[in-house]
């Protein structure tokens, strides 16, 4: 899978994968980036358990994840660690 994300204007982006597109902002009229990660992450974990439903055939009427995120404010420490070096 290939993807790009094309600058338009301001924080305004259009995001393709394939022959699918989306435009990416602040938040205002579309969705925003982490908006959209969020959302990913929920349908992906949504179709697992459609997936697995249906291998147990089980009858699905209705199904819905309900997703929060937090926006971490403070930075992030991070540490780079040797690669010899067994964690």
């Amino acid at each position: 899978m290939k993807g790009k994300v094309t600058y338009i204007k301001d924080l305004c982006f259009l995001g393709e994968v394939e022959n699918h597109s989306i435009i990416l902002n602040e938040g205002k009229n579309s969705l925003s980036p982490m908006q959209a990660l969020l959302l990913s992450l929920a349908a992906c974990t949504a179709m697992d358990v459609v997936v697995i439903l249906k291998k147990k055939r089980q009858n699905l009427e209705k199904f819905e994840i309900e997703i929060e995120g937090k926006r971490v404010t403070a930075a992030i420490a991070v540490r780079a660690y040797p690669a010899d070096v067994g964690l």
